[in-house]
Formats: structure tokens, C-alpha cells, sequence
């Protein structure tokens, strides 16, 4: 329990460890399906990665302005901030695998 809050603790790369952001991933990945359950029961179909893309980016704005403002020196915040930070890396892996590897593909 106490290498899950060390993960999470420090500033930057103040206090890394090799698993800093092992939970990190773990959020990211924990957000990324509750965000595609809740379109869906939502909207009842699923939207163009794009619009995944473009939302998490905004988001991701939100994260860099907020740390800006100093919100990174508390433990909850940092955790939350490199979450709403990693969530535009990961969708952009999604969205080059379902999207752009196909048209990849047909360059020649």
C-alpha cells in the first residue's frame, strides 16, 4: 500500500521510482472505459475515435493549465493531473490503431 502512494508522491520526477506511473496507467485506463461505457448508455452507439481524441485533448489542456496554476504540489492533485495529462497519449494510441494503421497500410 505504501509504493501505491509513493507512485503518486513528489513533484516531477523529484521522487521516481521505477513504478511512478504504474498507477497512473492504471487511472487512465480505468477512465478510458468508464468514458466509453458512459457514451454509450448514453448515446447507444459508439462515436468516431476522433471525437475521443478531441475531447481528451481538451482535457488534457485543462490538466496543463491547472498545473500551471500550482496545483501539482498536493499529493490528490498530482495524481489526478498526470492522469488527466497520460489520458491524450493513450487515446492517441487508440486512435492511431483503429484509424490511421488502415490508411498506413494502403500507402505505398
Amino acid at each position: 500500500m505504501i509504493l501505491f502512494f509513493k507512485t503518486t508522491s513528489g513533484t516531477g520526477f523529484k521522487n521516481i521510482a521505477p513504478s511512478w506511473c504504474s498507477a497512473n496507467l492504471f487511472y487512465v485506463k480505468v477512465f478510458n472505459i468508464l468514458k466509453r461505457k458512459l457514451i454509450l448508455s448514453l448515446f447507444k452507439f459508439d462515436y468516431n475515435e476522433l471525437l475521443y481524441f478531441i475531447i481528451d485533448f481538451i482535457i488534457s489542456l485543462f490538466a496543463v493549465y491547472y498545473s500551471n496554476l500550482g496545483y501539482n504540489k498536493t499529493l490528490i492533485y498530482i495524481a489526478v493531473l498526470r492522469t488527466m495529462h497520460l489520458n491524450i497519449y493513450y487515446q492517441l494510441g487508440i486512435f492511431y490503431k483503429k484509424i490511421l494503421e488502415l490508411y498506413f497500410k494502403n500507402l505505398k
